[in-house]
């Protein structure tokens, strides 16, 4: 089961009362909202791992399509399911073009919604090992651009940020979260060599 719990947004409390008593003798961690603002307030502590969310919200400030966008928009990876009991197959098919991953008419059967749930809460684990893979992969490219330059302009920090156009403190907080270490090469022996002076002979007498 996923740690984060199932999000409810619905202005019926009796339906808030019989989604969370079914999902949760399932297993399921739920919490409830019962208006757009709560909802947000809710997010802006936890996001939750899957939001069952009703198109018609009585005495809220944002309607359920207008939250479906929102979540879109700040939060584009959390699958929403849409519940309704004044839906139409025009109200389907708006949702789903909206971002929703299902839709389900109220009343609703028990199978349909758990069915609907599990499969809400796979593409939410598919979604997050993708976003995580995406993640490291891009890091892992970060830390071999900036090996590279630090190769390339012989450890000069000056001279990478100007090159990448980025702040020198930036440069050093990403070197530092991408573990790379920034170390000036040593100069060839050849190299060394020119830049010691030569040791003074001491005078022959005659």
């Amino acid at each position: 089961m996923p740690k984060a719990p199932i999000m409810v947004l619905d202005d019926e409390p009796d339906i808030v009362r019989l989604v969370t008593g079914v999902l949760r003798d399932y297993g399921y961690r739920v919490a409830a909202a019962q208006n757009s603002d709560a909802l947000f307030a809710a997010l802006a502590r936890q996001t939750p791992c899957l939001l069952l969310l009703d198109i018609w919200l009585q005495g809220s400030r944002l309607q359920g399509f207008e939250v479906l966008a929102k979540i879109r928009e700040k939060h584009p990876s959390l699958p929403v399911i849409i519940i309704s009991g004044h839906g139409n197959i025009e109200t389907a098919v708006a949702a789903i073009k909206a971002g929703a991953c299902d839709f389900i008419e109220k009343p609703f059967r028990l199978e349909h919604l758990l069915a609907a749930v599990r499969a809400g809460l796979k593409a939410s684990a598919a979604d997050r090992l993708y976003d995580g893979r995406l993640k490291d992969a891009r890091a892992e490219f970060e830390r071999r651009y900036f090996a590279k330059l630090l190769v390339r302009f012989s450890g000069n920090i000056s001279r990478i940020a100007k090159f990448a156009d980025m702040e020198r403190t930036a440069l050093h907080r990403k070197l530092k979260h991408l573990e790379v270490k920034v170390t000036r090469p040593k100069a060839p022996a050849a190299a060394q060599l020119k830049k010691q002076k030569p040791k003074p002979q001491p005078k022959r007498t005659p």
